[in-house]
């Protein structure tokens, strides 16, 4: 048996998602401290954010969390 050493060479960029995602988390968030509910702010996020809906679903969770752990 032979093993082949390949360089791997993946020259993907997220840097593009990650603000994206980072944004809605943070606009999310925000919106739960105003006392939104949860399908307000997806509905806002919808408008606000032309991405993927399994995407800004993700990211409203996160902050939704985010927020429910920092509550005080």
């Amino acid at each position: 048996m032979k093993t082949i050493k390949l360089k791997i060479k993946n020259n993907v960029d997220f840097t593009r998602e990650l603000r994206l995602f980072n944004s809605v988390v943070r606009y999310s968030f925000n919106r739960f401290q105003e006392g939104l509910s949860e399908k307000d702010v997806r509905s806002k996020v919808k408008e606000l954010f032309k991405a993927n809906s399994w995407f800004l679903q993700c990211a409203i969770k996160v902050g939704q969390q985010l927020y429910k752990k920092h509550r005080k």
